[in-house]
């Protein structure tokens, strides 16, 4: 039993050092942020996170404990970009724009990279609804749809350092945008009718494109959305011929900018 007892306490003062660390570590990563913004140093390097993994394992002894330390580093590194995130956009990343630009999957992509939660719209509703959207228009009408959409865009609105994909049709309301830039930046992800066409002509679940699964009615819908999605954008990002992970890195690498800017906009006031 006393040895049970001093192998504790040697693990007690294994994680008052582990605290310790951590702690030191955090405050490392924070004053890294704070020079990189002094400098205007980009904020995100997809390669170094696996420098770092790297070079730490290179201090493991035997491969015992390998893969367990892998799994400790990456939940270091995860903590470390939520608390950068949190920092640097303590607002809302609301993605808007049309069907088949690529919100969903640009702001999953987001999410993994910022250790930000998500929340998608159209998908909540689905949830909370017990079926899809495409059963909602068809059951109570596009204007209940609308309604529902507008009470949870009001309730996600109060969320913060969230990343909110909505429905193509959310921002062509006033209301929406008012609500979601109190505490969000918006970003339209624009893609070409060709693209969207292309993306999406297999897609069934689309209620809005009900017999107009077309190239030409696509071109049509996005000429009656298009004033409203200009007017709602903090930023414009371009999908067409870019990766994921090409346009994911472009909306925090503008972000930042933006960031920057309003703070240099501030510090001269």
């Amino acid at each position: 039993m006393e040895i049970i007892e001093e192998l504790r306490k040697e693990i007690d003062e294994c994680d008052r050092v582990l605290m310790k660390t951590f702690e030191k570590r955090m405050e490392l990563v924070m004053k890294i942020l704070e020079n990189k913004r002094k400098n205007n140093l980009p904020i995100f390097h997809a390669q170094r996170e696996q420098e770092i993994m790297e070079k730490a394992l290179r201090n493991i002894n035997g491969e015992q404990y390998v893969q367990e330390a892998e799994q400790f580093l990456q939940g270091i590194m995860k903590l470390s970009r939520s608390i950068q995130s949190k920092n640097l956009f303590p607002y809302n990343i609301v993605l808007a724009g049309f069907m088949g630009t690529g919100k969903s999957t640009v702001g999953r992509d987001l999410s993994q990279k910022l250790e930000m939660r998500y929340v998608d719209t159209d998908a909540m509703i689905e949830e909370r609804m017990g079926m899809t959207i495409k059963k909602i228009f068809k059951e109570y009408g596009e204007a209940y749809f609308r309604k529902l959409e507008e009470e949870l865009v009001a309730e996600v609105s109060h969320l913060k350092n969230t990343i909110i994909f909505c429905g193509g049709g959310v921002v062509l309301k006033g209301q929406n945008v008012s609500n979601l830039k109190l505490n969000g930046r918006v970003i339209l992800l624009q893609a070409e009718p060709e693209n969207i066409y292309q993306r999406i002509k297999q897609d069934d679940t689309r209620p809005v494109l009900k017999d107009q699964m077309s190239l030409e009615g696509i071109e049509n819908l996005l000429k009656q959305r298009n004033k409203a999605y200009s007017e709602s954008a903090d930023m414009v990002i371009q999908t067409d011929d870019k990766t994921v992970d090409e346009i994911s890195t472009e909306i925090i690498t503008k972000l930042y900018a933006m960031n920057q800017s309003f703070q240099q906009k501030e510090g001269k006031k």
